[in-house]
């Protein structure tokens, strides 16, 4: 399937976006490129250092301060990264008693609320315990992801899947608000982030609730998840499918870059390089098309999170190299080489 026009991004960094007046305006190919800019880039595009991200088990305010305080006091001195990326993962979408939150990795569920309060916590132990540092900052990303289709196939209807998508956005805005009456936004801000996999889910309720997340949204999405059994070469303007799944080169692009709101960080777990040149033939897709190359936000890893068997795999790429074959891969096409990448994110288990 492929999709014409695009809304015209409301954005020129990956920051707070100006909503768009009227969201009826439409950019056909090319006019899209240059609305998508990467803020901040390495100044010399070197490998910019990677701290721990969380599949997270609580929401205990003592708990994230203290997490937060760490990476803090690991920055304080001075040491790479000062822009750092950390995406709290809280898991599968949910919806009960009428409130939104998310199923976290401890089995437990999450409100909205509850995940806005522990993430300011994390802010505020990030902000004291970089001292004097005024300079180090981190950026939160506060994930969910598609597991069980966005929780369709456990019960949550698809207008559910948009209502989830909205109350993720408002959480990510009021938690900016309040790191922003605290004081704490010179050094923290965050954004929504999506773990979004292709055997999770289909591309019709991925699409929903990124167009969900992007209907009320001040603040960008990342989506931090995989293209599996995409294509790895060979590609060119027709649209190829992404092995037996109902995902197409077309749709990954869309929830990692086409959509207004969208930015990727994928992962790029495989030593073998496969999933950097599925992204790179992605980014390749869109501009044989007349649309941008996809600028990256950054890549993740799991190597901390790495097990035997996910090693014996071949899954355990450590930070810089996951980092370093995206930049590869995309600048063997000038097309899609890349002017900067920023992040580098390394998750792990809490």
């Amino acid at each position: 399937m492929v999709y014409g026009a695009l809304h015209a991004p409301a954005r020129t960094t990956d920051g707070p976006m100006e909503r768009l007046a009227s969201r009826a305006v439409t950019v056909i190919g090319a006019a899209i490129t240059g609305l998508h800019l990467l803020a901040l880039p390495a100044a010399a595009f070197a490998y910019p250092g990677a701290v721990a991200s969380w599949y997270m088990d609580s929401v205990s305010s003592n708990v994230l301060f203290d997490m937060g305080c760490d990476l803090g006091t690991a920055r304080k001195a001075g040491s790479a990264p000062q822009d750092a990326l950390v995406i709290l993962d809280y898991g599968q979408p949910q919806l009960r008693g009428g409130v939104y939150g998310s199923f976290d990795f401890s089995s437990t569920y999450r409100t909205v609320g509850q995940i806005r309060t522990a993430a300011l916590e994390y802010a505020h132990g990030f902000w004291l315990c970089t001292g004097a540092n005024t300079r180090a900052h981190v950026r939160l990303a506060i994930g969910t992801s598609n597991f069980a289709n966005f929780s369709v196939a456990a019960g949550l209807s698809e207008a559910g899947v948009t209502g989830h998508a909205k109350a993720w956005a408002d959480m990510v805005d009021a938690l900016n608000a309040d790191i922003s009456q605290r004081g704490y936004a010179g050094q923290v801000d965050a954004v929504g982030a999506a773990d979004i996999e292709v055997s999770w889910g289909t591309s019709a309720i991925g699409r929903r609730w990124v167009d969900g997340y992007d209907t009320v949204n001040s603040w960008p999405m990342y989506d931090y998840g995989d293209a599996a059994g995409c294509p790895t070469s060979g590609t060119g303007k027709a649209v190829r499918r992404c092995g037996t799944s109902s995902w197409e080169q077309d749709d990954l692009y869309y929830v990692a870059w086409g959509a207004p709101a969208a930015w990727g960080v994928p992962e790029i777990y495989l030593e073998n390089a496969a999933q950097a040149k599925q992204w790179q033939q992605i980014s390749k897709w869109g501009t044989a098309n007349g649309k941008s190359r996809i600028t990256f936000a950054g890549t993740l890893t799991q190597h901390a999170a790495c097990d035997g068997a996910c090693a014996a795999a071949g899954e355990d790429n450590a930070a810089d190299v996951g980092w370093s074959q995206l930049v590869a891969m995309c600048a063997q096409d000038a097309a899609t080489s890349l002017g900067g990448l920023r992040f580098a994110a390394d998750i792990r288990w809490h």
